[in-house]
């Protein structure tokens, strides 16, 4: 049997049942077991007639000409294989090969999740971005300007800028319901995600959050040459259901085969795991099917704008993490759905928690309770110093996580109970939005299944080569044919040279072609079946040669669309902020139709029963919002989590996601307040105060010091000074405790630069001619330098900077020394000044002195005879004649007053 003709895919109902074996018979709803491999019934997007033809012929009937429905007693049953509740969740056939206890690696992944120790600044965590039912709504510095498409300009917004409701969408019509109606405005700007600021990596001092680095000038995402958090480069979507998806990433180059070190799968020909056999540790491949999670994962902690300074590794990562209390700077609640019986904190009969940050355990004890022994139990090193468990480390990071996030299931929607046969879970404008969702609107061609996406792992699911639903051939909008990766399409939401998406390569290169290796399994399939790929690939259909077009470019997976009504902005791009305004672009057939048609979804065409139709699209919206499930909009288990200070811009003052317990509440908390505080300082000790409630206690702790209990002048306000602050970003913990015990924490970022502002003048050659000169000079980036005059009566222009060179026009000097100060100050409060003495000649002189001679006036006569032709500079000062209303020339006139003013009988610089 060929390679990949048979794939073993086992799935287990681990959101639901967290058992610590494999699947047995009958424990997932009507999956069928043959042999060993799970038979699930699957409908391709190309099934959508044939779907309808099954449907209850209540529902057809109940169709009404104009699209609605009123009154329709349940969907289509075909539509929907299971209840999300009885889909089960994917997982590796592989798994117990590496994990000994799945409940132990749940709260390991939980852990490192929302850890924000992990981030190389200390703050930075995966839950970062993924803190808003698993998806990130800060508006503020979350802007990038395209950089996929080349660009570096900011159109919507700036860094640090705030958008705004009016700022949506990015791509505007007079009319948006019409594909004809003109362009009002269009920005290839995208709504990232803020993650560090650009530093090299230089190492970690063990026991501290915070890594070594040495800062780095970001030419973008930056202001006054200070640099901001940089920002991703795609919207991040949610990471709830995300376990459904065969492939991660809006590019899907989280590979569903973990490799154990990174999300590149079978590409990367390098990644390995260190095995302890018989006391020996050897590097092996693996290969964990229906692990695109634990690829995913792997990602965001190396990358240099979402998590790490640039060049830290994963053993390093380990390294880190293995010295420091799990969650050590955060609340865990005591009820947390899965950390509850381990966090440090303790819940009191009021309400309000007692006791410290973090979790009673380490990150090593978690890994041995989670992971297979011969994965960590080595005593020897590895190349570069490392020893098994931080070699290791991205193995056990990437599947904690994936099977932490393998529970975020949200399977309690209303949807859900109308499936269940509650007939009032859905309004009748929801019924009616679901006959346009799976009828007129065709939604479902790629929103299909209960998923809601046809990117799940069971759409992709190819039990033999004759199935392989993993591809699909297709006609484009502009007729031509091609085979392409199922799940992905381009919708013309932007020309595809801005992002070519799935189109896009790895970091290695194919040995057979020199060229980098595609992410796309139709291109890798296409290689393959050309003899010119190095590893085995699912493989095309029988009925397609290897020559065969491949559609990739400007492809995108296909999200889910539960909970969608909380996980704004949307597309890859983030340049939508409404459901309204989503509805609008696929009413309107796209923004980029003719760009894209050689690649368009042959159904993105406008929707003719949609337009100028506000009632059926407010339908379809409200449709919508029957997928949002209570639980995630809660915050309650199993979308419960740890207390969590996300970054919001600068000056960086944090923003507390307070800690939830399993029903999603918060413990109370007594209220204090920070003065505010320049984000950097110079100097190594700060004054902070803040206002508190009667009998709150507030203590200070700057990184791993000791904490400071700070002074309490009146009942209801303190202060304190603090020491020890490090050259860099300091992490300042302020905790508040009252007369019972019960604390409250805040955190803040504060960055200590003692350095000088640099600056520099350009030197002044020699004495000058004339009332003006250009003074300039380089400075620190970021800095407007402030240039003083000694002499009241010289004007000094605004000075004016580009990049590290700055110009300022001094206008009125004095003949003589005119004394000039420069002065640089960052924003740190470092001051760095420079005096320079810039010499003006006075009229009648020639001779570069500021005393006249009789060589002036022989000079002068030379010039009016006509022996020598003066130059510009000797006719701005020789021209002196008439006094007060000079004649333009140097004549008899000019040389008499000249000599005059040598003798001592007039001063021409009066």
């Amino acid at each position: 049997m060929a390679a990949w003709e048979r794939v073993k895919i086992y799935q287990t109902c681990s959101h639901r049942v967290q058992e610590d074996k494999p699947l047995i018979e009958g424990s997932c709803g009507n999956a069928k077991l043959e042999g060993d491999v799970i038979m699930k019934k699957r409908f391709p997007p190309s099934s959508t007639t044939v779907l309808f033809l099954l449907a209850a012929p209540a529902f057809i009937g109940a169709l009404l000409p104009g699209g609605i429905a009123r009154g329709a007693a349940a969907p289509p049953p075909a539509l929907f294989n299971l209840p999300l509740n009885q889909i089960p969740v994917p997982e590796p056939p592989n798994l117990f090969d590496f994990v000994k206890s799945k409940t132990a690696a749940i709260k390991l992944g939980k852990a490192l999740f929302w850890d924000m120790q992990a981030g190389s600044d200390g703050i930075q965590a995966c839950a970062s971005c993924h803190f808003s039912a698993g998806a990130d709504n800060r508006m503020k510095n979350s802007v990038n300007p395209g950089t996929r498409a080349g660009d570096s300009t900011f159109q919507v917004r700036g860094p640090n800028g705030t958008l705004q409701p009016e700022d949506f969408p990015f791509h505007k019509r007079q009319n948006p319901d019409f594909q004809v109606s003109p362009v009002l405005r269009d920005a290839n700007d995208v709504v990232g995600s803020q993650g560090v600021k650009l530093r090299n990596f230089t190492g970690i001092t063990p026991g501290s959050a915070i890594d070594n680095g040495t800062p780095l000038a970001d030419p973008l995402f930056q202001v006054a040459g200070v640099n901001m958090r940089r920002v991703t480069a795609r919207n991040t979507p949610t990471n709830i259901n995300a376990v459904f998806n065969f492939s991660n990433f809006w590019d899907g180059r989280a590979h569903f085969i973990f490799n154990g070190e990174n999300p590149f799968g079978p590409l990367d020909p390098n990644a390995g795991v260190w095995f302890n056999e018989n006391g020996t540790l050897a590097k092996r491949r693996v290969a964990i099917e229906m692990a695109s999670l634990a690829s995913q994962a792997t990602g965001p902690p190396l990358d240099d704008i979402e998590m790490s300074f640039r060049g830290r590794t994963f053993p390093q990562l380990g390294r880190k993490m293995l010295a420091l209390t799990p969650l050590g700077q955060q609340v865990v609640h005591p009820n947390d759905g899965a950390l509850g019986p381990l966090s440090r904190a303790l819940q009191q009969p009021d309400g309000k928690l007692t006791g410290d940050k973090g979790l009673k355990t380490n990150y090593a004890q978690m890994i041995k309770d989670a992971f297979v022994n011969n994965l960590w139990d080595s005593t020897e090193l590895v190349p570069g110093g490392f020893n098994q468990m931080e070699a290791n480390f991205s193995l056990f990071w990437g599947l904690a996580i994936q099977l932490y996030e393998a529970t975020l299931v949200s399977d309690q929607t209303p949807l859900d109970r109308f499936l269940g046969g509650n007939q009032d879970a859905l309004t009748p404008q929801q019924q009616d939005g679901m006959n346009i969702f799976f009828g007129t609107g065709k939604c479902d061609v790629c929103h299909g299944g209960i998923e809601f996406t046809n990117s799940t792992a069971g759409a992709a699911m190819f039990v033999t080569n004759a199935d392989n639903a993993i591809f699909e051939q297709a006609t484009t909008a502009s007729g031509k044919q091609f085979v392409y990766d199922d799940a992905f399409n381009n919708t013309a939401v932007r020309p595809i040279a801005e992002d070519v998406g799935r189109g896009g390569t790895a970091p290695f290169t194919n040995p057979f072609t020199g060229q980098p290796l595609p992410l796309s399994f139709t291109r890798l399939a296409k290689l393959q079946a050309s003899g010119a790929l190095p590893f085995a690939t699912p493989i095309l259909p029988a009925t397609l040669p290897a020559t065969f077009p491949a559609g990739t470019d400007g492809f995108f997976k296909i999200p889910g669309l539960r909970n969608v009504e909380l996980t704004a902005p949307y597309m890859h791009n983030g340049g939508m902020l409404t459901l309204d305004e989503v509805v609008d672009f696929y009413t309107r057939g796209g923004d980029f139709p003719g760009t894209n048609a050689d690649s368009l979804d042959v159904n993105i065409t406008q929707i003719g029963t949609l337009q100028n139709a506000p009632d059926k699209q407010a339908a379809l919206v409200a449709f919508m919002k029957s997928l949002t499930d209570e639980r995630v909009r809660n915050h309650a288990a199993p979308f419960d989590h740890p207390e969590l200070f996300i970054p919001n811009g600068a000056p960086e003052m944090l923003i507390r996601i307070p800690a939830r317990d399993a029903d999603g509440n918060t413990a109370p908390s007594q209220a204090f307040t920070i003065d505010p505080v320049a984000a950097q300082t110079n100097q190594t000790s700060l004054a902070l105060s803040g206002t508190k409630e009667v009998g709150v206690a507030i203590q200070v702790k700057v990184n791993n010091n000791p904490a400071v209990t700070a002074d309490a002048p009146t009942a209801n306000t303190w202060n304190a000074t603090i020491g020890g602050l490090v050259a860099g970003v300091n992490n300042i913990m302020i905790s508040g405790t009252d007369v019972t015990g019960v604390q409250t924490l805040e955190l803040m970022a504060l960055t200590l630069d003692a350095v000088p502002a640099s600056l520099t003048v350009t030197a002044v050659n020699g004495p000058i001619r004339g009332d003006d000169y250009v003074l300039s000079g380089a400075v620190e980036a970021g800095i407007i330098p402030v240039v003083t005059a000694a002499s009241p009566d010289t004007i000094v222009g605004p000075v004016t900077v580009s990049g590290t060179a700055w110009s300022a026009h001094l206008s009125m000097l004095a003949v003589g020394p005119n004394d000039i100060t420069v002065t640089a100050a960052d924003r740190a409060g470092n001051v760095t000044s420079t005096s320079v003495s810039i010499v003006k000649l006075g009229d009648g002189i020639f001779n570069g002195t500021l005393v006249p001679d009789i060589s002036d006036a022989l000079k002068a006569l030379r010039i009016a005879v006509g022996i020598i032709t003066p130059t510009a500079d000797e006719l701005l000062h020789g021209d002196v004649a008439p006094l007060g209303a000079p004649d333009g020339v140097i004549d008899l006139a000019d040389v008499l007053l000249i000599m005059r003013n040598v003798v001592g009988t007039i001063n021409l610089s009066n």
